[in-house]
């Protein structure tokens, strides 16, 4: 959470994705929904998509690393190994 709370507050950002970074620190401080979209002044809509966005882009990361902590690649035949 200390990186999005420091994209928030250095550089300049898009309003989209200050509005999306406060719609995640506002969910991990255990903000209702009904609360975020006050607090924000958005849509229910906008939270749920950036909470449906988020969930998708860590699950194909986490799907991603665990393809890549799977069985060690295959070694063409006639390669000879380093030991």
């Amino acid at each position: 959470m200390r990186y999005i709370k420091e994209f928030t507050k250095k550089g300049k950002k898009s309003a989209r994705a200050l509005i999306r970074a406060h719609v995640l620190l506002l969910t991990h401080k255990g903000e209702k929904e009904m609360k975020r979209t006050e607090i924000l002044n958005i849509s229910r809509a906008t939270v749920s998509n950036v909470k449906k966005d988020v969930t998708k882009k860590v699950s194909k990361a986490l799907l991603k690393r665990n393809q890549d902590l799977g069985s060690p690649k295959s070694i063409p035949k006639g390669t000879k190994q380093k030991s």
